[in-house]
């Protein structure tokens, strides 16, 4: 983290923060689009890495499959057209989806407001994020657009469902997870890279799915509102430092003179035994101060350290 916004997050006061969040009311409102996760054009990469073998696989069948008499029940068939339905219904949906998100403006929106009843002051907050998002050229790639990439592969599954193999199975009857590794879906090159497309979609899904779960979703919400009622409260915080910042510095020493005219009058206390004893607290304080700062770090890196590993996990699980 950076160290001055790290300092800055160390200066803010924890006083009242319990009380604080208990007492607000947070209201939310801001665009349709404000909270929708960022699109991911990863997979086409990894489909695009695939077409060639799927491809091989239908217009170059292997023999031994072209030996066998019913090739409708033949199980290498009935996992070939399952692929290629899977395949279509998942590029369809993520075209879709893309589409969807075209047609939505480039501007964002979040209005934020809050009240807070404390015991001795009503806090009223409000403040506006508007932003207009650049044009997306994510997922671009070899003069292509996002979009045109995904037409292209759609072009490739509309070829392939006109061919005369895929017709004569299209009434096959469809397998589905786990898929059975027959002795040709383990040996022939194209098979075997089909099984890692079937591997890839599944998992793709699954995490989709568990993204798109309700109780996911009402916990992103949830977590979101309490950055939003902690963002109030550095704000409140700020308000009441702001009061203070100019005379800080005049307050403390007047503090200090009193503490010393003090101990002058009544004390027999000379200045170098004042001195050590104020050095030594001022040490303990400071020392005080950094271990919160390191404590306060190790804590964000730990976070930080498991967000990463999530991820991993996350983009493994789609390999």
């Amino acid at each position: 983290m950076n160290k001055r916004l790290l300092d800055f997050i160390l200066s803010i006061s924890e006083d009242n923060y319990d009380e604080f969040i208990k007492q607000t009311n947070l209201s939310v409102e801001g665009d349709n689009n404000l909270n929708l996760a960022p699109i991911d054009y990863s997979w086409i990469d990894i489909v695009e890495k695939y077409i060639p073998f799927l491809k091989n696989a239908v217009f170059n069948p292997y023999q031994e499959i072209l030996d066998v008499g019913d090739s409708k029940k033949l199980y290498e068939n009935r996992f070939l057209i399952s692929l290629i339905l899977k395949l279509d219904n998942f590029i369809n949906e993520k075209y879709r989806e893309l589409l969807e998100r075209l047609r939505l403006s480039d501007k964002k929106e979040l209005i934020v407001k809050s009240q807070t009843f404390l015991e001795l002051e009503n806090v009223e907050i409000e403040f506006k994020i508007k932003s207009c998002c650049k044009k997306d050229d994510q997922g671009s790639a070899y003069g292509l657009s996002a979009q045109e990439r995904i037409e292209r592969l759609l072009d490739v599954l509309q070829n392939i469902s006109e061919s005369s193999f895929f017709k004569s199975l299209k009434d096959v009857r469809l397998v589905g997870s786990p898929i059975h590794r027959t002795n040709v879906i383990l040996e022939d090159q194209n098979f075997k890279k089909l099984l890692e497309l079937w591997d890839f979609l599944e998992n793709y899904l699954l995490i989709r799915k568990t993204f798109y779960n309700k109780k996911v979703q009402a916990k992103q919400k949830d977590s979101f509102e309490r950055k939003l009622e902690n963002i109030c409260f550095i704000n409140y915080q700020l308000l009441h430092q702001e009061n203070l910042n100019s005379s800080t510095e005049d307050y403390y020493r007047s503090f200090l003179e009193q503490i010393i005219e003090n101990l002058v009058k009544d004390s027999s206390m000379d200045s170098k035994t004042f001195k050590k004893i104020v050095n030594k607290k001022f040490e303990e304080a400071y020392l005080k101060k950094q271990n919160k700062k390191k404590n306060i770090q190790a804590i964000f890196y730990k976070s930080i350290d498991s967000y990463q590993k999530q991820i991993k996990d996350a983009i493994r699980c789609l390999k």
